[in-house]
Order: structure tokens, then sequence, then C-alpha cells
């Protein structure tokens, strides 16, 4: 794209939506400044990464597999600000959230971020560098109070913790924090 015309245009590959592989995550694994591809079979748990240039894939690699169907990624984002996206991954059943540091589409580094209750209400609602410190930070919001809440990040350790303002209402949801503006952080949607 260039503005809103189409510069140039491709095919990746035909992937067989039976297959039970889906699309997990778009980010820069490799730190090239070009838009890689998470993939994840939902019925093997096997993890690929393709590394892109433009719509040809320079390069791929299985990054691993996880079989329990509980593990879901819930976002990608640069944690550790090396310049290459990560993947954030969360358990369902266990409420654990994992980080995995990544270098292309291998793990160089991973750690248990922390464990919020699945039963609890508060759910992971985006991925965003809240604090402009080149580093991606966590959004939960409370769905039965309103409250919303921001892990500020290195890596997976928690730097800090801080509280965003409460919206009760229960018609107002987050549906993604992203940069909107020329600013410093990301927006909430």
């Amino acid at each position: 794209m260039n503005g809103l015309t189409i510069a140039s245009q491709g095919s990746i590959n035909v992937v067989d939506p039976t297959s039970g592989w889906q699309v997990q995550g778009i980010g820069d694994f490799d730190g090239d400044g070009r838009a890689d591809i998470l993939w994840r079979n939902l019925s093997t748990g096997e993890n690929y990464i393709y590394l892109m240039n433009g719509w040809t894939i320079a390069a791929q690699g299985l990054v691993n597999a996880v079989s329990d169907q509980a593990w879901q990624v819930k976002g990608i984002g640069d944690f550790d600000g090396d310049g290459k996206a990560d993947i954030l991954w969360r358990n369902l059943s266990t409420g654990e959230n994992y980080i995995y540091l990544m270098n292309g589409w291998t793990i160089a580094a991973r750690g248990l971020v922390n464990i919020v209750e699945p039963s609890s209400v508060w759910e992971l609602k985006g991925i965003g560098d809240f604090d402009g410190d080149g580093k991606a930070d966590i959004l939960w919001r409370n769905s039965s109070t309103g409250e919303n809440y921001v892990y500020f990040m290195n890596g997976w350790a928690i730097v800090s913790r801080g509280s965003l303002d409460t919206v009760a209402d229960p018609y107002w949801m987050q549906r993604s924090a992203t940069t909107l503006a020329d600013s410093t952080g990301p927006d909430t949607v």
C-alpha cells in the first residue's frame, strides 16, 4: 500500500481452510522492517512463521508445537524493545500468561508473566506501548466493573502497573490498543 493506493499485489500461498491452520498474528519477527505472519494449527498445536518480503516468503520455520488447546496466542508485540515482534500466550484453563521473545522463528527466551485466574472478570484486551519506552505493554479490562489496567513490560517482567480511567457502562468495550494519532503511545478503541 501507498496511502490508500495499492502499490502492488500478489498471492502468498494457498492454505486449505480445512487443514486447521489459521493466522494468529502479524509482526516483524526478524527485525527487517517488514511484516511477517504467525500461523497456528489448531488441530496439532504447531506454530509456524513466514518471514516475508512483500508477498514473497523469504524464509519460514517451525516455532514449536503447543498441543494443549487451552494455550492461545493473545498478542504480538515487541516486549523487549529489540525491534523484533514477540508472542504473548494465555492459558484459558490455568490463567498463566507467557511471553516468547523471538528472533525470526527462533524462541530467544521465554518466561512466565503472571497468573490471572481464568474465572476472574479480568480480560486481556490489547498490546501496545503505553509508556513510550519502545516496549509493548499489556492492557487488561474488568468486564464487571469497567476498570482498565496496564502492565508496563520489559521482556516478560512487569516493571510497573497502572490504572486507566474506569468505564463502568457495559456497552463500552475495548476492541484494540493501537496508535490512532501521532503520539507517544497507543490509544484504546
